[in-house]
């Protein structure tokens, strides 16, 4: 970054001499430089969440699952506050719209799911935890691998118009609201304070069209090899 720096100001200084800039105005112009990239450097870093490949399949003419997944890059903030012992809540939500050209897209269906990520220093281990079920991971990437993957998750439970194209939306984001106190006013300052907390995939929307004749799925011997590799546990009393 200091050396793209150095670079960015020689070359400003070359550009604002050939054109005989009077010198404050040449000082401005190589500050206004060093600022961009200094952003642009930023956003190449840039930590955050990214949906990858949504897929709804049809399990019966009233039920519907999403399998999804996602990237998921933590920054070290937010590693150091697991490690610490801070639980962080991520939060799914997902929505499915029938658009009207008249008026307000009209609600088809919401569904929305949370898991909990915590460390436990005497186990050494990570949880992750959703409903009554927990899973445990050795370190925080397999944790984060196994948060990152929706595997058949019902979303709708009721008929939907066959042929029928409708709007689809998924979301995945940290939840500052479930942060102890102290974060949550961190997590709602503005600038890098901010930035640190601000974890989230952004509405991530496609087009869904509704099969004509419901076909039976066949089980991905992939994907059914993969949900084995980690096994859901009951919590301990």
């Amino acid at each position: 970054m200091r050396n793209t720096t150095v670079f960015t100001m020689l070359c400003c200084k070359n550009i604002s001499d050939q054109l005989q800039l009077p010198r404050p105005l040449r000082v401005c112009v190589q500050l206004v430089f060093v600022v961009l990239v200094a952003i642009l450097c930023g956003a190449s870093r840039a930590e955050g969440i990214e949906i990858l490949n949504p897929k709804i399949e049809a399990e019966s003419d009233a039920s519907y699952v999403l399998s999804s997944a996602a990237k998921i890059d933590f920054n070290p903030r937010l590693e150091d506050a697991v490690e610490k012992g801070i639980p962080l809540f991520f939060t799914l939500e997902f929505v499915l719209e029938r658009p009207r050209w008249y008026w307000s897209d009209q609600s088809v269906a919401k569904a929305s799911q949370t898991w909990r990520l915590s460390y436990h220093a005497l186990t050494r281990q990570y949880r992750l935890t959703t409903g009554s079920l927990h899973q445990t991971f050795p370190d925080l990437a397999s944790a984060l691998r196994a948060l990152a993957r929706v595997h058949r998750w019902q979303i709708v439970d009721k008929p939907l118009e066959p042929g029928e194209t409708l709007n689809a939306s998924l979301r995945l984001r940290l939840d500052t609201t479930q942060l102890p106190k102290l974060f949550q006013v961190s997590a709602s300052f503005t600038g890098s304070a901010r930035s640190e907390w601000a974890l989230d995939s952004g509405k991530y929307a496609w087009k869904y069209t509704v099969p004509a004749a419901f076909v039976t799925p066949q089980p991905a011997a992939e994907e059914d090899a993969a949900l084995s590799d980690a096994s859901f546990e009951e919590p301990a009393p």
